[in-house]
Formats: C-alpha cells, structure tokens, sequence
C-alpha cells in the first residue's frame, strides 16, 4: 500500500523496492532461497555474502534521499533528552536526563574512556518514559534517530552529506570496531519529539518511519547489504555507549556536529510507506504461578513455550533448532531437550538450556534470536521480582527506585 506522496510512481517503487529489500526479514529470505544452511558456519557464510550485496547501490535512489533530505532540514538544535539505565539487563529503574546538546557530546566522549565487555555497561535510550521501566509500553517520545552500522561501510560518505546540510549529528564507533569491520552509530536530533504515547499504533508509526530513515541513510552513506541494522527499530530500544571491550584497544572516536535537528515527520511526509501485517499470535499455554521471567513471557508471544516440567521450568523450542542434529518437525512439540527456568536476580531475566551443541546462553543472546514482536509483547508485560512485589510502590516515577540505587548509580555514572 502506497501512502500519499509527491514521487512519482517510478520512485515511489524504487523506494519501496529498497525497502523491502533491506527489511527484517531479507537476510532471512536471502539463506532461504539457497537451500538449507546445516551448520552455523554455513549460515555464517551466507550472511558475510549478504552484507557485501549492494542492494542500497543506486543513483536514483542516492538522489531521492539526498532531495528530500535537503527538505527535512529543522530548526537548529538546543538541548535533547534521554533515559539511562545501570545496564541492559536492568530493564527496570532507568533515569531520565536532559541537558544541552553540546552536554550530550560530552556525555559521550567521557563514555568512550570507559572500559567494559560486551553487554556490559551503561546503556541509554533518547526517550520520554513515564516510569523507567524500559519497555514500549513506558515510552511516550522519541527525541533522536539513532543508526547503527555492523560491518556494512564506513562512515566518511555519511559525515560529509551531513556537514553540506549543516545538519546536527554525534557519530561514534561501536565497542566491536576493527578497522577491517568498522561499526558505527550516527545519532540525529529531531526537530519535533516523535510521540509513540506507549502504544501499539505508536509503536508502528515509529517502526515504518525507522524503516523509511534506514532507507534514506544508508543510501547515503553508500552502505552494503541491509545498511543500518534494521532490528534496532523498537522505540524503547536500548543502545550502548562508545565504549572499548578492552584496555589495548584504542579509545572509541566520537565526533559531535552543531547544527540543524532532523524533521523526520516531514521527511516521512514525502515518502511511500509498506505497511507490515500484524504478527501471528499462536495459543497460550497456561500460565504459570509466580512471577514469569522475561524469557518465559517472550517463549510464549513467540509461540515457542512447551509444557510446565515443574519447578518454574519450561519446554521449549530452541531458536536455533535448525542447527541441531535432529531439528524438530514444523508439528512436533517442544521437549526436555530445551528449556528455560526462573532466575534469581532481581531483574527475573530467565535462563536457558539446551541439550545439543546450543548449550547454556545469555538471556539476552536468546533474546535477540526470538521474534522482534514477541520479545517487545514480553517487555510490555514483563515485571522484575521487586516490583513485582505487593510492598512496592507504584506512584511516583522516582519513589519506584530501591532505597539507596539512585545515589550508588549516579556517583558511578561519569559526568
């Protein structure tokens, strides 16, 4: 379905032709349509050969983007605001900011002195969240587009289209960069805030306009493969800062441009948009006593949650099922062999098992591999033990703090 548009229908279908295909599902489609992959070295391989594709790689398309770019130029930027959160595990307690643009960039460049591992760390997300508890649910409005570049181009093409519209960006490396795989961040001010009111036609304004933004971006930057990482479009998606993995790795650059905000409405106004059909929901299994972890609550959005085996365990069917030696058939039930189980932090995150070569993962490994939907669905209703709590207090956004986080959290967070 088209929306309104002033392209004419030629570069409407060549927009669209690009967006489907850099959408979630493309490296999906792409493995599919060469046979099975067997093992993950084979899928592997197949994704390494899907991000080198060209698939943003057209004039017209550069063209178009770089017009209506040109015509998404707002007001000069001032100040911003964001959520901060102790780490992604702790999708609970998060701490709303808002200071000066300039103040975020510096924000930001303390960050890339840090020192963390992988998953570790601060993360943050430019939202305004009624209770800091990070989910779609919470999160009312957008203030930045963020872009996330995985070993898909670097990203001097994109700084120089930036600076000759004077637009205002912060752009940084990841953790994970190598200079023979340079990933990257660029961030955007918004001219307006864009308003999800924490709900679920929000949240799908938001997701086709992130899909639109990727488009216009990565095109742009002359990207490979999908471009921009096309699964961090979840409103209340959590992001790390520029901070590197270990103490011989270089500090991560981080460079600030003071300019003019993004107005994403009015870009977003010019362009087609392919409206997604809701995701198939699959039968709930009954539910289980207690407090459900996060992974429970995703297993079961995903349709994926087998039989109660007792104790707060469950069955279910592995994410990676495919690679095992004997995957399950498309109708046999999940068993023993995969499960998930309570955990006992106070973030009720959950654990998983598995019997063949997957072992014991991450939850938030797991999670990553699940639906997009289905993880979201969880977060919206997903509870950490102490809040779940009949003592705890629910009113005021602050009072929702365990005695004594706030102060420990702010002394360690650097300024």
């Amino acid at each position: 379905m088209m929306a309104e548009t002033s392209l004419d229908r030629g570069m409407q279908q060549v927009f669209l032709d690009a967006l489907h295909a850099t959408d979630r599902q493309s490296l999906n489609r792409y493995v599919s349509q060469r046979g099975r992959a067997t093992d993950a070295a084979q899928k592997e391989a197949l994704k390494r050969d899907f991000m080198c594709l060209p698939l943003l790689d057209r004039e017209d398309l550069r063209e178009l983007a770089l017009d209506l770019l040109r015509s998404a130029v707002g007001a000069p930027v001032t100040d911003t605001v964001w959520m901060q959160w102790r780490s992604i595990e702790h999708t609970w307690d998060g701490i709303p900011w808002k200071g000066a643009w300039a103040d975020y960039g510096r924000r930001h460049m303390e960050w890339a002195q840090l020192v963390v591992a992988k998953g570790q760390g601060p993360a943050y997300s430019p939202t305004e969240n009624t209770t800091g508890y990070r989910n779609n649910a919470s999160t009312q409005a957008l203030y930045a587009l963020h872009l996330d570049a995985d070993g898909v181009g670097d990203w001097w093409e994109l700084i120089r289209v930036l600076g000759e519209l004077r637009l205002a960006f912060l752009i940084h490396r990841s953790g994970g960069h190598t200079p023979a795989l340079p990933k990257w961040r660029v961030i955007l001010p918004l001219a307006q805030p864009f308003v999800v009111g924490g709900t679920e036609p929000g949240v799908l304004a938001w997701r086709n306009g992130y899909a639109a933004a990727r488009v216009v971006f990565g095109a742009l930057a002359r990207l490979t493969g999908p471009g921009f990482d096309p699964a961090t479009d979840g409103p209340h998606h959590p992001w790390f800062p520029a901070a590197r993995r270990r103490v011989e790795d270089p500090v991560r650059e981080v460079y600030q441009n003071h300019g003019a905000t993004l107005d994403l409405h009015a870009l977003l106004r010019a362009l087609p948009s392919a409206h997604p059909t809701p995701p198939r929901t699959s039968p709930r299994p009954p539910a289980s006593t207690g407090t459900p972890s996060l992974l429970q609550l995703a297993f079961e959005a995903a349709g994926m949650l087998g039989r109660p085996l007792g104790n707060g365990k469950y069955a279910v069917l592995c994410p990676w099922n495919e690679l095992h030696t004997q995957p399950l058939g498309p109708n046999e039930a999940p068993t023993s062999a995969s499960v998930i189980f309570g955990s006992a932090g106070e973030g009720n995150m959950g654990q998983f098992h598995c019997s063949h070569s997957c072992g014991t993962r991450k939850a938030r490994e797991v999670l990553d591999a699940l639906p997009a939907y289905a993880v979201e669905h969880a977060h919206a209703r997903h509870q950490p033990r102490w809040l779940a709590s009949p003592t705890a207090e629910r009113g005021d956004f602050f009072s929702m703090r365990p005695p004594g986080l706030l102060d420990d959290f702010n002394d360690k967070l650097p300024r």
